[in-house]
């Protein structure tokens, strides 16, 4: 039987020997984008309301040439310009900063979920360390991949910005490989440190031929869910469907987690059967 197969069909059992725990993974998943989204829409309201008294402000400064060569600011009282310049980017770092933690705080627990219903803990109050160990293994991948993201993202900017730049091509496609290398180790989660890495490098580099299709094949059904949604809302279609649509969208990137979890797992031992059959 094909991997992609078998990672369904142990998706589908774990889902019917966990419905419990799959049911609260789904409720997370799903208060998880409301809480996101309302906190960058609170932020947003803030941001723009600066932005419309830095707007009011600066049309209100006189610019004429004469009076600024003559030595004349532009504003009698520059303070309240500062002022809500400096709001402005203070609520703009907070809004990031809020939603780092809103998203480290949840797609924790349902990766951790997710690996819990693949590869359950037996008696879990005996087993916290280990589960807490699941959990810091996520949140330092997702620190070191977002830290080489931001990173390669701020070189390309900056290199971008010198006269005749010409970037080599493969630099714009690191984005991706690091994304592809954290979801590939975020399968592995569940083992110690020293197995995840080798194991990760082995299904991410040797095993590529099998594991990045199933990487292109999650992309896009999360890119044509996710369009096909905006497109009803695009449509005007009615709010029930457009909400209905939405929650099916929600409920695949749950499944699509548990899916990927299972399948490179199942690539995974297919490759340790291969090394050690004679």
């Amino acid at each position: 039987m094909h991997p992609y197969k078998q990672g369904l069909t142990a998706t589908i059992t774990a889902i019917k020997k966990h419905r419990g725990l799959f049911s609260v993974l789904l409720v997370l998943q799903i208060l998880f984008f409301f809480i996101l989204a309302f906190n960058g829409l609170r932020y947003q309201v803030k941001i723009l309301s600066y932005a419309q008294e830095i707007s009011t402000l600066v049309a209100e400064a006189d610019l004429d040439p004469e009076q600024l060569q003559a030595g004349i600011p532009p504003l009698e009282d520059a303070l309240p310009l500062y002022a809500a310049y400096n709001a402005m980017q203070e609520t703009l770092l907070a809004l990031l900063w809020t939603s780092l933690m809103i998203f480290l705080g949840f797609t924790s627990v349902l990766w951790v979920g997710a690996q819990q219903l693949i590869n359950p803990l037996s008696a879990i109050k005996k087993n916290l360390l280990l589960l807490g160990s699941r959990w810091l293994k996520y949140v330092l991948l997702t620190t070191l991949f977002l830290g080489l993201f931001l990173g390669s993202q701020f070189f390309l900017f900056k290199e971008s910005l010198l006269p005749n730049a010409a970037l080599p091509k493969v630099l714009f496609v690191l984005p991706m490989a690091f994304y592809y290398f954290f979801l590939v180790s975020l399968a592995f989660i569940h083992l110690p440190w020293k197995e995840l890495l080798r194991k990760a490098g082995k299904v991410g580099l040797q095993k590529a031929a099998s594991t990045s299709p199933a990487f292109l094949l999650l992309l896009f059904f999360i890119a044509s869910s996710s369009y096909g949604t905006f497109r009803l809302i695009e449509a005007g279609k009615a709010p029930l469907f457009i909400i209905f649509s939405g929650l099916l969208v929600l409920a695949l990137l749950l499944l699509t987690k548990i899916w990927w979890i299972a399948t490179l797992q199942i690539i995974a031992h297919d490759e340790a059967r291969q090394e050690h059959s004679p």
